[in-house]
């Protein structure tokens, strides 16, 4: 899981403030063999809002995308 974080999610493990809240788990124990586990993953993306007439559109951004802005 945190492999995955930081090949897709690198910003949330970076940043300190993000990085305290960015892999949370609990357990609830129900028996001494087992439990609940809850996994919560702070996820993001990156977008770019543009206005068009009198609607705002929100566009994924790619890496590539990324890159290439000035």
């Amino acid at each position: 899981m945190i492999s995955w974080m930081q090949n897709n999610q690198p910003d949330a493990l970076i940043r300190s403030q993000k990085h305290q809240q960015a892999i949370r788990f609990n357990v609830n124990y129900i028996t001494d063999n087992q439990c609940d586990l809850t996994i919560e993953l702070r996820l993001s993306e990156r977008i770019k809002p543009t206005q068009k007439q009198e609607k705002t559109e929100f566009n994924l951004l790619t890496e590539r995308m990324i890159l290439q802005e000035p």
